[in-house]
């Protein structure tokens, strides 16, 4: 019978100038050895998955399923050694040196066999005492950092082999080297720091996977890349790239050390389970570090084809979700913490959360919340970019008494912003949606969103604004076009009511009946108290024959606004829009407005 050929991590290790150990100390030496060999058969081949080969009295051979493994317990020897032979004298304290190499080797129950264990013995050979020396073929399958920090030793001649082998000194993580070789000290933090306070991190790991096979394998990274990929479509989350958290998912880490390696404050992870009925059920839950504490979950069973679609509708509804979660948990803190206290991720997305809530208690609380920010970060151009938006939507709410001087203080925070970031396309959009809503300044606000769109051609705000510039004029073919672009931009928007509210009039401006409306009618289930999108929604109604639910909707905003009139309506329109002016005033009378 043929003896399987595996690849497997070989580690060597034996004791360096044993000869001399064994002769003037001999009892000890051998006290030392089986002690340490009983350490190693007992303590670390039980928690590592390892195999002992053999141990030859002064060395030991071992094999590993995969490298990292096999270089944590290169390092457990190391130290394990000097702990066992505390006891010697100092003059005959054993020292070990270590060679790993991966490579296909010959098993059965006894031995390994192959090229490759003579390779991995040459390499510790070239060992300093307390060294582990890697072949490249080791080290390719370590995460530097992670598994160990590897020094590049070039090209290595060794006994008995025709080429030279690319060769590392390995350390452990809590080292690097330092001065003479083989010596370490503590290694300092050298991770690039998150200089984006404001938003949070956040790590999607690959699901684990119960009663999969084959290539249903694969279908936990597979949930997990679609998923990575929806959250990082949203502008208020920072997701690590998927090949970094993929690196990690292996190593059998915990949340915290997941997060810690990460930079993270959120990981994502769950499960993919086969049910009888061959459908999966998939829970995916949210995890907070420090302390390990899962701050949302869900479970769901569906059709697994369902879930491995591109762009498959579920996990854009759970991406959604964990955005809401994540939101939701910031607003909560802003309610049992002082805001000085609180991180300025943390105000941010509470800031926004707040201010796109339909309660005005919410809306107001925003207000301080942003403006914490602002005071943490006075020269920074997003935070003063979302209280300006503030003071646009106190407005166009009906919630100030005075319009004029809410859009001087919307104006005076984007202006900071722009001096800070000229280029800032965000601060741009609401500039010029403030040119266009507050100062009826149609012109000016498409110079300023032009600039805009120029300066982030993929900023979703930008292009809706600007479907609200050709809106106001009666453009509907372009305004509707734009809406299309900020809605494929920005699909999981957690402000998607404003959206909707927007991209709805904009259908129906350009005739688009029933998306425009159904638009409309979505935003009005996320916000019912948002008069503008109840005009357009009447609009869209009369002109596309339903009078009846147009005179409904008219009778919702009158209960709104008890004063709405259509001269009112018109005295404030912008000027350059005369035209779409009339439209709108033509179906608001035949839905049942009064004329004032």
């Amino acid at each position: 019978m043929e003896l399987p050929r595996l690849w497997r991590a070989v580690l060597i290790v034996d004791v360096v100038e044993s000869v001399r150990l064994m002769q003037a100390h001999e009892s000890a030496f051998i006290r030392c050895w089986r002690r340490f060999v009983d350490d190693v058969r007992q303590l670390l081949l039980p928690a590592g998955g390892g195999r002992l080969v053999k141990s030859l009295g002064d060395g030991l051979l071992l094999e590993f399923n995969d490298a990292p493994v096999a270089a944590q317990a290169a390092f457990w020897l190391h130290e394990r050694m000097s702990l066992v032979a505390r006891s010697m004298p100092a003059d005959a304290c054993p020292r070990l040196r270590a060679g790993l190499h991966v490579a296909e080797v010959v098993v059965d129950g006894l031995d390994i066999y192959g090229p490759g264990v003579n390779v991995a013995a040459r390499v510790a050979a070239l060992a300093a005492p307390g060294e582990t020396i890697a072949t490249v073929q080791a080290r390719d399958q370590l995460l530097d950092g992670v598994d160990a920090h590897s020094e590049d030793l070039g090209a290595l001649f060794v006994k008995h082999l025709d080429s030279a082998l690319h060769c590392f000194r390995l350390h452990p993580v809590t080292a690097v080297p330092h001065g003479t070789a083989g010596a370490a000290t503590a290694r300092p933090d050298i991770r690039t720091p998150s200089h984006d306070t404001q938003l949070p991190r956040m790590a999607v790991m690959p699901l684990h996977v119960r009663g999969l096979h084959g290539d249903e394998l694969s279908a936990g990274h597979l949930v997990a890349d679609n998923l990575s990929l929806r959250l990082a479509r949203n502008p208020l989350v920072r997701v690590i790239a998927r090949g970094s958290a993929n690196a990690l998912a292996s190593r059998g880490l915990t949340a915290s050390e997941l997060a810690a390696r990460l930079d993270v404050r959120y990981l994502v992870t769950g499960s993919l389970t086969r049910l009888r009925d061959a459908r999966w059920r998939l829970t995916v839950e949210l995890v907070e570090s420090p302390g390990d504490t899962v701050m949302w979950s869900r479970t769901d069973t569906l059709d697994p084809d369902l879930l491995l679609e591109p762009d498959d509708d579920y996990t854009a509804e759970v991406a959604m979700a964990l955005m809401a979660a994540v939101a939701s948990l910031q607003v909560e803190r802003t309610g049992t913490h002082s805001l000085p206290s609180l991180q300025s991720y943390s105000l941010h997305l509470a800031g926004l959360q707040l201010m796109h809530r339909t309660a005005v208690s919410d809306f107001e609380r925003a207000r301080p919340v942003l403006e914490t920010l602002v005071e943490r970060h006075p020269l920074q151009a997003m935070p003063r970019t979302w209280l300006s938006q503030w003071w646009v939507l106190r407005t166009t709410r009906l919630l100030s008494l005075t319009p004029r001087e809410d859009a001087a203080q919307a104006l005076s925070h984007t202006r900071v912003a722009l001096q800070a970031a000229p280029d800032n396309a965000l601060a741009l959009a609401t500039q010029g949606f403030v040119e266009c809503h507050l100062l009826r300044d149609l012109a000016a606000a498409e110079t300023t969103l032009e600039r805009a769109l120029a300066c982030g051609p993929n900023e979703a705000l930008a292009w809706l604004y600007r479907s609200v510039v050709h809106g106001f004029r009666g453009e509907g073919a372009q305004a509707w076009r734009h809406a299309e672009t900020a809605l494929s931009l920005s699909p999981l928007d957690p402000q998607r009511h404003y959206f909707d509210a927007l991209c709805g009039a904009a259908a129906i401006i350009a005739g688009e009946y029933p998306r425009g409306i159904a638009l409309a009618e979505r935003a009005l289930m996320a916000n019912r108290h948002h008069p503008p999108t109840l005009r357009a929604l009447a609009l869209g109604q009369v002109e596309s024959g339903d009078v009846v639910a147009g005179r409904q909707t008219i009778q919702r905003l009158l209960a709104l606004e008890p004063g709405f009139t259509i001269r009112d309506y018109l005295g404030n329109a912008p000027a350059g829009g005369e035209a779409a002016r009339e439209r709108f005033a033509r179906a608001l009378a035949t839905a049942g407005a009064p004329l004032g």
